[in-house]
């Protein structure tokens, strides 16, 4: 026998001491019980290890959500250049495109004729003058002549038929002068409304097309000639005209459709691509904003701006480029540069003439 047998008292501390195991345990309050668990240790509380009880949802605080939209605004102004800058680059090389169609143009139409294309006609009731393939039609442009070799012979034969621009009154649905073409519109010029019209409303120039891009009155006019509108027409090959190479010599740039600095559109020019007419004319190298060679002889061409604002200062003499910093030209070659904007006046003006015998190439 046990020396030493428990005493009830101790038997009875014991079970004491598990029923309060028992009540202070979790799993007691509402958790599953061990099903495999004997009478006796359901008595002393047998159950599955205990599950936390869920806890509410935390919600940010004031001072995390402050954080969060800080990082999340340093990301976007990391990446808003880059974007910006993405994007400019491809408007910048569909500008390119352009002109490089325009050039390629110009060459084929000199290869089929023999003669550059006019540069204006001078007004909507002056015939050209010009003898050969470009005389009889009234108020068209150099790019008017252009059309075929832009695949756009239907428009061009539509201006034979009816005509290049009605003036008086509202022109027509599918008027030549009011059709827009992307060929002859820069993306990143400012000055074009959506239609790709122009937003100047001068003389009714938001009813016709935007024309962005100019051709050199040095190169396709004739400056010599007694009057502004024989000036106007020119009878330029790449055999005479280009003593200087034409590789060296600009024959297209870019030019914003409306510009002026009145900040009023009702008062504000404009370059519209079919218009021969006073004011309209898509030109450059004539220094004077009406588009008008006024003085007999050649001029020192002035130098393009840089992004100007196209309603307060913009000045219709000078080209214009929507590119910070650099503006697209085309060679008398047909290929197409950049040409920083703040390019060194006498050299500009160099590059534009094409027989002062100072020639100058685009490093």
């Amino acid at each position: 026998m046990n020396p030493n047998p428990p005493s009830t008292n101790t038997a009875w501390t014991r079970r004491l001491n598990d029923r309060v195991a028992l009540a202070s345990c979790p799993c007691s309050r509402g958790h599953w019980r061990d099903a495999s668990a004997t009478p006796r240790d359901r008595s002393r509380g047998a159950f599955f290890s205990p599950l936390p009880s869920p806890l509410p949802p935390r919600a940010f605080t004031l001072v995390e959500l402050l954080v969060v939209i800080t990082i999340i605004g340093i990301l976007i102004a990391l990446l808003l250049p880059a974007v910006q800058a993405a994007r400019e680059a491809a408007r910048r090389l569909q500008c390119t495109n352009h002109l490089k169609q325009i050039g390629l143009a110009t060459h084929t139409l000199h290869e089929t004729n023999g003669v550059l294309p006019p540069l204006a006609a001078g007004n909507y009731h002056t015939d050209m003058l010009t003898e050969g393939p470009y005389s009889g039609i009234r108020g068209a442009s150099i790019y008017y002549w252009m059309l075929p070799y832009l695949e756009q012979n239907g428009l061009f034969e539509k201006g034979q038929r009816d005509g290049i621009m009605i003036v008086l009154g509202t022109p027509p649905r599918g008027c030549v002068g009011k059709t827009p073409l992307d060929v002859f519109r820069c993306p990143s010029d400012p000055s074009v409304d959506d239609d790709g019209t122009a937003i100047a409303t001068f003389g009714g120039a938001n009813l016709w097309a935007a024309g962005c891009y100019a051709a050199n009155y040095l190169v396709f006019g004739e400056p010599m000639a007694a009057d502004s509108i024989t000036r106007l027409h020119g009878k330029a090959t790449f055999r005479n005209t280009f003593p200087d190479g034409v590789s060296n010599t600009i024959i297209f740039t870019e030019r914003y459709t409306s510009c002026g600095t009145s900040g009023s559109p009702d008062t504000i020019t404009s370059s519209l691509w079919a218009d021969g007419n006073i004011w309209f004319r898509p030109i450059f190298c004539i220094n004077r904003d009406d588009q008008s060679p006024q003085t007999q002889g050649y001029v020192r061409c002035l130098t393009p701006q840089d992004s100007p604002d196209w309603a307060t200062g913009c000045l219709p003499r000078r080209a214009q480029s929507g590119h910070a910093g650099m503006i697209n030209v085309c060679l008398g070659d047909g290929s197409v540069r950049f040409v920083n904007t703040s390019i060194d006046a006498e050299l500009w003006a160099d590059l534009c003439d094409p027989r002062d015998g100072n020639i100058a190439k685009i490093e």
